[in-house]
């Protein structure tokens, strides 16, 4: 006979294991697993499971209910919780080197939304001094989202997380200085929704993110 064994004589690593893949899948199933006794309890608030919990539908607001446990997530490095800090931190609260340095800590975790707007971010930098650098780390990360074929869901995702944040800093554009952006298929307008990098060339690409983000910092709703 094959004797019946509980799932507390598993080892606590697999159980954080197990529960770190319940929450990359579905917070509330995590949240209703730490319900159910104390050891759950103890494992669902684990570093290791809360940094790979799923917490995108957890507004960014600071008044929210849930934000304390945001906070909790963001301190064991989950990299969602990172780049919704960094949003915070630099247009609603201007702290602009801690939201940068969120943003930056979220992006090398593979946080593609934290790319998109950390390389605005440096786009918009102006510094006489290091303009260059900025520009060319600006590129280098919206080239990553565009490569990966994300682009329309960063802009999505800043967007929703803007427009319920009491925003205190904006970007300001810098001037598209491609000579030939007539003919590189830069609309005017609204982006579109394709993620074709060879839609337009990289500067040109690369400004129309910038005029985006800054329109929707200002309150101008775009729809695709």
């Amino acid at each position: 006979m094959f004797r019946t064994r509980s799932i507390f004589s598993l080892p606590d690593e697999l159980l954080s294991e197990i529960l770190a893949r319940v929450g990359a899948c579905s917070l509330d199933d995590l949240l209703n697993a730490g319900l159910s006794c104390k050891l759950f309890n103890e494992i669902t608030f684990d570093k290791y499971v809360l940094r790979q919990a799923s917490i995108e539908k957890i507004p960014a607001m600071p008044w929210h209910k849930n934000y304390s446990f945001l906070e909790k997530c963001r301190d064991s490095g989950n990299p969602e919780a990172l780049y919704k800090q960094g949003v915070v931190e630099f247009f609603s609260y201007s702290n602009l080197e801690a939201g940068v340095a969120y943003l930056d800590i979220a992006t090398k975790s593979g946080h593609l939304g934290a790319s998109y707007i950390l390389g605005v971010i440096f786009l918009c930098k102006d510094d006489e001094d290091d303009d260059n650098e900025s520009n060319q780390k600006g590129m280098q990360h919206l080239d990553k989202v565009y490569r990966a074929k994300r682009l329309s869901q960063c802009r999505n995702k800043l967007q929703s997380i803007t427009q319920t944040l009491w925003k205190n800093y904006y970007l300001k554009p810098k001037l598209n200085k491609c000579p030939s952006r007539k003919n590189h298929g830069l609309k005017v307008g609204w982006p579109c929704e394709v993620d074709d990098i060879e839609l337009v060339c990289e500067t040109c690409r690369c400004h129309r993110e910038v005029t985006f983000v800054c329109n929707i910092l200002r309150g101008h709703h775009v729809y695709f």
